[in-house]
């Protein structure tokens, strides 16, 4: 005999969790209704493997997202960290043609947001593949946060010396700490710096893509996604 729980989950499977076109794309009309598809997904993720539905990762759906006349449609842009612990299809239960990924260190921008190539690349999806919805995806113990946090404090012990890369990496972060510390007082943790960061980054893709477009969220690596600390901005 199936256990109630278990079978509300087979049944739930069998249902759609929003509209699709014939080829399989996502059709969300507004940014809302477009992160309601990632919550579900990402509440699958956090529950249990058994949840998962693996959208569009078939051999069918990789051939026709591999035909020249077939345009990507991806419903949202994912800008996140680089880190190993924070993949965004899995985090979102999605598959192949559902999100546009930007990845990098601190899912950090830069200071010339007018040759920042990771900002280009969310105008593109925006623009020329009609994404609706950004998310700037801040995670739980974040490595840029914390060295961005070590070196803008000069805790004890002092903090290793960076090479020229690495140093210009933390240094996108250090407005974030300054940011933490106006909102939340001297006394701010790696997360706190994390949060502050994906609030920092909202504001520069804001600008070219509209505010109703983005979201700022966290990840905890126990697998849900979550609100960022209050700060009495969006």
């Amino acid at each position: 005999m199936i256990k109630a729980p278990v079978f509300l989950l087979l049944v739930a499977g069998l249902l759609p969790a929003q509209e699709q076109n014939p080829e399989g794309d996502v059709l969300c009309s507004t940014p809302d209704a477009c992160w309601k598809v990632l919550v579900e997904g990402n509440r699958r993720w956090a529950a249990n493997p058994i949840a998962l539905k693996h959208p569009n990762q078939t051999s069918a759906r990789r051939n026709d997202l591999a035909n020249p006349e077939r345009k990507q449609r991806p419903f949202a842009v994912i800008l996140t960290c680089s880190d190993s612990r924070v993949p965004p299809e899995l985090i979102f239960d999605r598959g192949l043609g559902d999100l546009f990924v930007v990845r990098l260190a601190g899912n950090v921008i830069g200071k010339d947001v007018s040759h920042d190539f990771a900002l280009a690349s969310i105008q593109y999806a925006v623009n020329e593949l009609k994404a609706r919805l950004v998310v700037v995806l801040g995670h739980q113990r974040c490595g840029a946060a914390e060295a961005a946090l070590s070196h803008r404090t000069r805790r004890p012990p002092p903090p290793p010396p960076l090479s020229p890369p690495l140093k210009a990496l933390v240094k996108a972060v250090f407005p974030a700490v300054d940011w933490a510390r106006s909102k939340w007082g001297p006394k701010i943790e790696v997360d706190d710096v994390a949060d502050a960061n994906v609030y920092t980054i909202i504001r520069k893709v804001e600008a070219i893509v509209g505010s109703d477009a983005v979201k700022g969220k966290r990840y905890n690596l126990d697998g849900n996604v979550v609100d960022l600390r209050e700060a009495l901005v969006k």
